[in-house]
Parts: structure tokens; C-alpha cells; sequence
């Protein structure tokens, strides 16, 4: 595999991805890569997971060659940030693995294992409902701070969302403080209930702040899969009960008031 991508457009992607790559801390160190394969012959698509949550880019690139590489995704975010942004990055595969890194002067090998190692990450499914980004981005900033941050409260750790003909909502707890936010605008003829988790919600905000439009969504049993411009972000579903909220929420208050609020 061969192609040349400028500086600044792969260290565009790359700062998505390194939210969603696993760390030195997994235990599993092929997922400390990312998977680099060719589209056609003018984008890429750039891959990363760690098994819960995964993130695929594409982007304009000249592939001479085309194919599908492994690159250590640390090694490579740092050498992107110390080159010109508009300097052009020439990449050509290895043979046992990675690939060979040239831009001007400067020449680095990115050791990696050969690309049949990496997990295949599952792919956007058909069906999807379609959502303003900003309407998306609004709920998670208000809820998402509710969010448990002990692991032992598994389902408690992620947002459970629900649409249906009436509305979209997205509830968070940590046990103590609970965050509902609620758009009547958005209904669906197909009741949805899932509980996403904190990371996939986290980095799915990063991708709408800076994406004008509409997001698709759609579920599996196991899955929850977003489509946000060129990047696609999918995300394993938590299990388990979530507290009944609605039991929480005081029916009969009487007591309210409205203040302005500045960003």
C-alpha cells in the first residue's frame, strides 16, 4: 500500500481517534493500532477500537497503491504534531507489517503487526433515524454529567436514551443527582430504550461540535451505531435495569422558576 495525505488532515482524524483507541493499559496491544485501509483512489477510511467503542474516518488522500496497513496510533499522532501542517506525509506498507513514514527530510518506520490481526469492527446498519447534531450535542451536555464514575455501578454508567411517538429523552444518574433532558420534536413509530455508555456519548460529542447537519442512528440487540458526516462511531449497549426515573421525578410540584443562562 502507498499514498500521500497532508499533515493536517490526518492529524484532524487522528485527534478523534485517539479518544477511542485503546491505551498501554489494555491488555490486548493490537488494539493500541489503527487500521489504515484505501477507499478508492482519492480517501481513506482509518479505523480504531477497543472492543466497546470503535471509530471509522474518511478522508481525502492520493493512494497510488492500494491496501490495508497497521500503524501504532501513539507513535503516529506525535509525529503528526511535529511536522508542518501542510507539509504532504508519503506512506508505503512493510512487508512484515507497518509501514514506512517519509515527509521532506525526515524518514520514521511505524512497526505494527500485519492488518489480518486487527477485529473487525462492526459497520452502520440500515434504518437509521436522523438527528440534528446540535439537538444530540444539547442532551449530552445536559445529562452527561450525572453519569456514575464507579465501575461497579455497570448500569449506571451510560445514558439510558428512549424514543418513541412522543418524544427523545436521555436520563442519567450517578444514584445521588438525576439529568433528564427531553426534545418533543424528535419521535419515532419504533420504540427505542438503550443504555449508551459514557465514552461512546463523550466522543460522539467531540464528532458533533464539529459536524453542521444531521447525525443517523440506528440499534442491535448488542449495538448502537452513529453516522455523523465521514465518521462513523458505533458503540456496545450496557445492560441491565435501569433505575425507574419516572418514579423519582415528583408528579405534583408546584414550585418552579426560569433564569437566563449564558454559554
Amino acid at each position: 500500500m502507498k499514498f500521500i495525505i497532508n499533515a493536517q488532515t490526518l492529524q484532524t482524524e487522528l485527534a478523534f481517534l485517539s479518544g477511542v483507541v485503546a491505551n498501554k493499559s489494555n491488555t490486548i496491544p493490537v488494539l493500541q493500532n489503527i487500521i489504515i485501509a484505501s477507499e478508492n483512489a482519492s480517501s481513506l477510511k482509518i479505523s480504531g477500537t477497543d472492543l466497546d467503542v470503535s471509530l471509522s474516518c474518511q478522508t481525502e488522500a492520493a493512494v497510488s497503491e492500494p491496501g490495508t496497513i497497521l500503524v501504532p496510533m501513539g507513535k503516529l499522532l506525535a509525529i503528526t504534531k511535529t511536522l508542518p501542517k501542510t507539509a504532504d506525509m508519503t506512506f508505503q506498507s512493510l512487508e512484515n507489517g507497518g509501514a514506512k513514514l517519509t515527509c521532506e527530510r525526515a524518514s520514521f518506520k511505524l512497526m505494527a503487526p500485519e492488518f489480518e490481526a486487527f477485529p473487525e469492527i462492526q459497520e452502520p446498519k440500515e434504518g437509521a433515524i436522523e438527528i440534528p447534531t446540535d439537538i444530540f450535542s444539547n442532551m449530552i451536555a445536559s445529562t452527561i454529567y450525572a453519569i456514575t464514575q464507579e465501575e461497579s455501578r455497570y448500569t449506571l454508567s451510560g445514558a439510558k436514551v428512549e424514543i418513541d411517538e412522543s418524544s427523545m429523552r436521555m436520563i442519567t444518574t450517578d444514584g445521588h443527582r438525576l439529568a433528564k433532558s427531553e426534545n418533543k420534536e424528535i419521535t419515532s413509530k419504533t420504540t427505542i430504550d438503550v443504555l449508551i455508555p459514557r465514552k461512546a456519548l463523550a466522543e460522539l460529542a467531540k464528532i458533533c461540535a464539529a459536524h453542521q447537519g444531521t447525525l443517523r442512528f440506528t440499534t442491535d440487540p448488542n449495538h448502537i451505531y452513529f453516522q455523523v458526516g465521514s465518521r462513523s462511531l458505533s458503540a456496545r449497549l450496557l445492560s441491565g435495569q435501569f433505575p425507574n426515573y419516572e418514579m423519582v421525578i415528583p408528579k405534583a410540584n408546584d414550585h418552579s422558576f426560569a433564569t437566563d443562562v449564558t454559554a
